[in-house]
């Protein structure tokens, strides 16, 4: 089973727009059009059984709706193999009765991104959310490190997410971007520390750009292989996860330059074999 932690899709109805707006901010060429539908083909496509999707509040407005939206594409999970997590802002003052709710409704885990959500990751409310999650049992995927959308904010720097989990300590966290995007050569000294996972995505191949002029500069978007390994020793084959974060780079491309890092059973077990253990399903 090859499943793939780290995707995003969009309701046809804004679908256009939003990719619109997010590919021209950053100048990426994507590889799907945002639907589920456009994820779905992917899927075939890549030979990928099960997409994590992981939704994102931005506003603590939005979280509603992202979450009313989440538990209606679950519904159909057994014939789209699309899972979708959850939202929280931490600005939800009610966060635990939201948790809750999305407990008992099955959902798996929930996504947070202190860059786009604008609160730092050691900030008391985020670590404040993130125990009570920990604490019910979810899954916890965060940003982390930089964003090519907001080149110089650090909501999400590695040296927080470290505070951070060095106060709460959370069972089941999933560090995006190989632990700390643009800042990979500090992460496998932070991971040593701690009990985490990590995922693949955005981070083993170069993204396609539409103008190479308007990005930061190539180290900066591509770990080094030297960097990724250093990485993956630290953390361990058992707690890596395979993702591409599609529509932004291809499923089918992500999947193939894995092989460069693993080998046998470690490559089964980042394809799939750690994401099914960790999802339950």
């Amino acid at each position: 089973m090859i499943i793939d932690f780290h995707t995003h899709s969009f309701p046809e109805s804004i679908s256009k727009r939003v990719m619109s707006t997010l590919s021209g901010s950053v100048n990426l060429n994507p590889f799907t059009d945002g639907t589920y539908l456009g994820l779905r083909r992917s899927m075939v496509l890549a030979g990928v059984d099960v997409s994590v999707v992981l939704p994102i509040a931005t506003t603590k407005e939005q979280t509603k709706t992202i979450n009313k939206v989440a538990l209606e594409k679950n519904r159909d999970f057994s014939e789209t193999g699309i899972l979708s997590f959850g939202s929280v802002h931490p600005d939800n003052k009610d966060y635990r009765t939201i948790l809750k709710d999305l407990k008992e409704q099955g959902v798996k885990g929930i996504k947070v991104h202190p860059v786009f959500q604008n609160v730092p990751i050691d900030d008391t409310r985020f670590m404040d959310l993130i125990y009570e999650a920990s604490a019910q049992g979810f899954v916890i995927v965060t940003h982390a490190g930089n964003d090519i959308s907001y080149p110089g904010r650090d909501e999400a720097s590695i040296h927080r997410i470290d505070r951070m989990l060095t106060e709460v300590k959370p069972d089941k966290m999933v560090l995006a971007h190989m632990g700390g995007f643009g800042e990979w050569a500090e992460v496998a000294d932070i991971l040593n520390k701690h009990r985490v996972y990590i995922d693949t995505s955005f981070s083993l191949l170069k993204p396609d750009y539409s103008d190479e002029k308007h990005v930061w500069k190539e180290e900066k978007v591509r770990i080094s292989r030297d960097i990724a390994i250093d990485i993956i020793r630290a953390v361990g084959t058992n707690r890596i996860l395979f993702g591409s974060d599609s529509p932004w780079l291809s499923q089918r491309d992500s999947i193939k330059v894995l092989s460069d890092y693993f080998r046998g059973d470690g490559l089964s077990k980042v394809l799939g074999i750690n994401a099914k253990m960790l999802l339950g399903i």
